[in-house]
């Protein structure tokens, strides 16, 4: 049976005044026009492949959304159609995009894995410019990139070792030299993601409290 390219279909019994709505993501729910709006029900049809366009006459009629007259059953319906079908993404931002922008930095593999890390670790230019990547008076204090970036990865390495849950978003804490005289305890966030919209291989990213 050839699939055709529509996204839903809804059939209606005049006689049980039901309905059956079909989607080509395999869900299919049925209701009648007197039926509280929550309890819609998914069902499992027997025909094999339901798709919405094939004709199903034990099923009704095939007739528009609109034909529901119970106005609260009807913005359910409509509601249930928005989230199997959603929008296209018209665009999204990537990571690659990111670092091309200098949004995100990523650490060098190697230096990842001498920290501890097996997955990809990236850092927010707010992070990175703000407390990892040395201002020249601070470079004047033996303060440099390499010392800062491994003092990061090394605190975020033991909160994540030492850590009891398994969520996805991790706080913990880096203290940096940002004078001469004071040393500033930062609150960084680490989250762990997937490596980018085409690629779900796990991946880490560094980054601000209030950041995402």
């Amino acid at each position: 049976m050839e699939k055709i390219n529509y996204d839903y279909a809804l059939y209606c019994d005049k006689a049980n005044e039901s309905y059956t709505l079909i989607f080509n993501t395999g869900h299919v729910y049925d209701f009648t026009d007197g039926t509280p709006p929550r309890e819609i029900r998914e069902i499992r049809l027997t025909d094999g492949e339901m798709y919405p366009t094939t004709p199903y006459p034990h099923l009704g009629e095939m007739v528009d959304i609109e034909n529901i007259k119970n106005k609260l059953l009807l913005e359910k319906v409509k509601t249930l159609i928005d989230f199997e079908i959603p929008m296209p993404t018209i665009y999204a931002y990537t990571r690659k995009d990111a670092i091309e922008d200098g949004v995100q930095i990523k650490v060098p593999d190697q230096i990842a894995q001498e920290a501890g890390f097996k997955i990809p670790v990236f850092i927010t230019q707010s992070v990175w410019d703000g407390y990892i990547n040395p201002d020249p008076d601070l470079k004047e204090l033996r303060q440099d990139l390499d010392g800062r970036l491994w003092d990061t990865l090394t605190m975020c390495f033991l909160a994540i070792k030492s850590s009891k849950t398994n969520g996805q978003n991790l706080f913990f804490k880096v203290a940096y030299l940002t004078s001469e005289k004071k040393h500033e305890t930062i609150k960084l966030k680490v989250v762990i993601s997937s490596l980018d919209i085409d690629d779900s291989s796990a991946a880490m990213t560094i980054m601000l409290p209030n950041e995402d």
